[in-house]
């Protein structure tokens, strides 16, 4: 393998309170217990990250920056995979009959993220690829840090300077830190409580169109994972790409993120007209609201996974009250001849699959 220096994301997930929770806990039981969780983590990130080794507690895995064109993306995988590790593990725990320790104390494993952005090329040990370069040094270095003796967050994703850059996003979502190592000086760092990601995304206030009660039901088979087909269905730059005829730019958005409230604007030719976000659940389903004087429609585009990639199911309801056949009838007809979600579906397919022969070639 050609040792080419590239620029990208370096992650690491770190298991809390692994080294106590095997030292006070049966191995037989810790050692089904323990794999269960870091597969579910590996699960979150693959389908964008490239694991590089499972570091005994930690995953270590990287992308390049050309993955991400979204910047927001990250941080919502990485609560994404926090909320699934801590919903996963509350399961287990009420679950469990089990009167071990290993079994009770699974409540004290916890998870947290260090990100950094920056430099590295890739070497080939026996067939195993892993990112090598001073970045990959200093990440592995922030593992150890003060985070908790200064800020009291026990639950959090360490951002560098250099990764927060790149997210785009409000300082106020994060608390500022700052770490000192011998030969990388001072690191500027923020820090995301991921308690509190946890907390809203459990409390969110769910809304989604029922495929019983809609007007029109699309549906489509994906080759690629959810996250992956995600970026392309709400990144307006790529809505750019596939939906003809359109130009999307960001509008509002709440708190600098892209959840509830959010909206977004389509310019068609010499008409416009506004997204608004009524529920969101990154990877899995989003819930908006769209429009102009005439017509308004509300749409859950809902992602379930599957062994071939994501099925897609676009859920339409029109928002005006008509009689039921002449809803249907409309609404069918705006899906097919004004949305052309099946032509945009197509597209999206063709790009994702022009993208990935394109990087194959640049390796």
């Amino acid at each position: 393998m050609e040792s080419k220096v590239q620029n990208g994301y370096l992650l690491l997930a770190d298991l809390s309170g692994y080294t106590k929770f095997m030292a006070t806990s049966e191995l037989e039981h810790a050692r089904e217990i323990l794999p269960e969780l870091i597969n579910l983590v590996i699960k979150n990130l693959k389908p964008v990250f490239n694991i590089a080794e499972v570091e005994g507690d930690a995953v270590f895995a990287y992308v390049s920056e050309d993955k991400f064109l979204r910047s927001e993306t990250l941080l919502e995988i990485i609560e994404s995979t926090y909320y699934s590790f801590t919903f996963h593990k509350n399961v287990m725990l009420d679950r469990t009959t089990c009167t071990c320790r290993a079994c009770n104390s699974i409540d004290t494993l916890d998870l947290k993220f260090i990100n950094h952005f920056g430099s590295f090329a890739l070497q080939n040990y026996s067939g195993i690829v892993k990112p090598l370069g001073s970045d990959v040094n200093l990440i592995h270095l922030l593992l150890k840090n003060s985070v908790i003796q200064n800020t009291n967050v026990a639950s959090y994703s360490l951002f560098t300077n250099q990764c927060y850059d790149k997210l785009e996003m409000p300082e106020d979502l994060f608390i500022p830190n700052t770490e000192g190592y011998e030969h990388f000086g001072e690191i500027k760092t923020y820090v995301l409580n991921l308690s509190d990601s946890y907390k809203r995304l459990a409390e969110s206030k769910r809304f989604s169109i029922k495929e019983e009660s809609a007007d029109y039901v699309a549906e489509y088979q994906f080759e690629m994972p959810p996250v992956v087909l995600w970026e392309w269905l709400i990144d307006p730059n790529k809505r750019n790409l596939w939906m003809e005829g359109t130009v999307w730019t960001k509008g509002e958005r709440p708190h600098g993120r892209t959840t509830q409230g959010a909206t977004n604007h389509c310019a068609h030719g010499k008409e416009s007209s506004l997204e608004l976000i009524l529920d969101w659940k990154p990877f899995e389903y989003y819930t908006y609201e769209s429009g102009n004087k005439l017509i308004q429609l509300i749409s859950t585009i809902k992602l379930i996974q599957n062994e071939n990639g994501t099925m897609l199911h676009e859920i339409i309801k029109l928002k005006n009250k008509l009689p039921g056949f002449l809803s249907k009838m409309i609404t069918k007809l705006i899906a097919l001849k004004v949305m052309k979600v099946y032509e945009g579906y197509r597209r999206i397919a063709d790009l994702q699959k022009e993208y990935i022969l394109t990087s194959n070639r640049q390796k």
